[in-house]
């Protein structure tokens, strides 16, 4: 859990993969650098667990903060060392064999150490907060910043989130009405000034506001704290998904017309991520103490999910209960490549048995597709009836 090394001229540090995304970042802050991404959940998040983790697929694993300008995790790594399931210990630095432990929920092997490359502060940053009115308004500015060089983190969310958050004393602009967004701009301040200035100008095109830069602030300052929201619920039905930004309206024409009526509490939380896409988080506040009808909502979880697959996009991470998703994440080929994995480096099925490309039951046998697929139609049913 330690840092090991660190390179100011080569740009990287190597740390224990038990170390957080956090304790890194400080270190680096003495030294005049700063991580290329990292995620929401630094504070916690240990570098060894996110670069495992599925993500967005085999190679790539999770995007974060960072990731608009820098890529998901699996672009900033220049070495890991990995002990596979067959006791070898390898230190990898070739791009194609780093890819084979990124992504891949920790099947192929224990990640022990690792390698970052990073970058030095930033000469200039700015932080901006816009509105957008309405769905349109939000993808033409969601694709402007994808398409700037200096946007380093941006998210938005919708005026239904910003009414839970006031609801229950988190920090959120009062009055917006329809969407917000969040921008930090980092760089040479000539490209920082301009493509700051671009974004408020087509702010105001698409009839929208810039807030005030203490506002912008405070909204970095709450980066690594998405999830607070949900102390309304007790529990959050959340779907994750990829789509491109080009279909960003129409996703969310989508994702409101599931969302259900009456009181119940629903909100989305979106992350702009490497360009052409976006990471969208559709939430409905529940209540898991209340049997079958908390049940009936997991449905959501899948139906929302299917709404970046129809617009282009994907699920975004597997895990073990998700992990019907793993061809859709992961693609054919990196599926493939995932079981051919699995096989070379732990044949005797020793780490995370039955996670990553199935679903093992405790009886051995793994769970088909069609079976999560009639479940999650049964708990629609549910859903649909009132349940």
């Amino acid at each position: 859990n330690q840092i090991h090394d660190f390179s100011a001229d080569g740009e990287w540090i190597e740390a224990g993969a038990g170390t957080t995304w956090e304790n890194v970042e400080r270190y680096l802050e003495k030294k005049g650098f700063s991580l290329r991404v990292y995620p929401t959940s630094m504070p916690a998040a240990t570098l060894g667990g996110w670069i495992a983790s599925s993500g967005s697929g085999l190679g790539a694993g999770g995007s974060g903060v960072g990731s608009v300008m820098y890529g998901p995790v699996g672009k900033n790594l220049a070495g890991l060392e990995v002990v596979t399931g067959l006791g070898e210990i390898l230190n990898l630095s070739e791009p194609e064999d780093i890819a084979d432990f990124v992504g891949a929920d920790g099947i192929t092997g224990f990640i022990t150490k690792v390698r970052l490359k990073i970058r030095k502060k930033p000469a200039s940053v700015r932080r901006t907060l816009i509105t957008a009115p309405d769905a349109e308004g939000a993808q033409r500015l969601v694709e402007a910043i994808g398409a700037m060089k200096s946007v380093y983190f941006a998210q938005f969310e919708d005026a239904s989130m910003l009414e839970i958050k006031t609801s229950l004393g988190l920090h959120a602009p009062l009055g917006v009405k329809g969407f917000l967004l969040f921008a930090s701009l980092e760089g040479d301040a000539e490209t920082v000034r301009s493509e700051c200035d671009q974004l408020k100008k087509m702010t105001g095109e698409c009839g929208g506001k810039t807030l005030p830069e203490t506002e912008a602030q405070k909204e970095w300052e709450e980066r690594l704290y998405p999830m607070r929201v949900k102390r309304g619920g007790p529990t959050v039905i959340a779907g994750e998904f990829m789509a491109p930004s080009s279909r960003l309206a129409s996703v969310l024409k989508d994702v409101y017309s599931e969302f259900p009526g009456g009181a119940a509490k629903r909100a989305i939380h979106g992350v702009v991520i490497e360009a052409p896409d976006v990471m969208l988080m559709p939430q409905i506040f529940s209540d898991e103490r209340k049997g079958l009808k908390f049940l009936a909502s997991l449905a959501y979880v899948k139906r929302f999910n299917d709404i970046g697959l129809r617009h282009g996009g994907q699920p975004y991470g597997v895990g073990h209960l998700n992990a019907f998703n793993a061809k859709a994440v992961h693609g054919q080929a990196g599926y493939d490549r995932l079981k051919a994995l699995k096989k070379k480096y732990d044949p005797g099925d020793i780490i995370n048995p039955g996670k990553g490309i199935e679903h093992r039951t405790r009886f051995g046998f793994a769970a088909p597709p069609f079976l999560y697929n009639l479940s999650m139609f049964g708990l629609g049913l549910f859903r649909r009836l009132g349940v």
